[in-house]
């Protein structure tokens, strides 16, 4: 896959990408070395089944809520204490959309 025929670039050069149709990329490790992977490109389907909708239209009004917060709002949001390490964007929508809020 380095060299592809009528390309005078060696585009695996750069590490990543997608040439021909083709996602390639360079994989490193430490125990087996380096290696290349790569497979045919799939465009990703969208079911669009009514759950789906459901929640993309429920995070559109979590997003639209977060940027209509005063600063002092979200300055709460980010300096809630942690167990773990989130920003303030990440808990109130995991809020919102009915998770659980670290």
């Amino acid at each position: 896959m380095p060299w592809i025929r009528g390309v005078s670039f060696p585009y695996c050069m750069l590490g990543w990408g997608k040439l021909l149709g083709v996602i390639y990329a360079r994989r490193h490790t430490k125990t087996h070395g380096g290696g290349w992977i790569y497979t045919k490109f799939h465009y990703p389907t969208d079911p669009a089944t009514p759950a789906q909708l459901y929640m993309r239209e429920r995070y559109g009004v979590a997003v639209g809520l977060w940027r209509a917060l005063a600063d002092n709002e979200r300055s709460y949001w980010n300096t809630l204490p942690y167990p773990v390490a989130v920003s303030g964007w990440n808990r109130f929508v995991r809020w919102y959309m009915g998770g659980v809020v670290y």
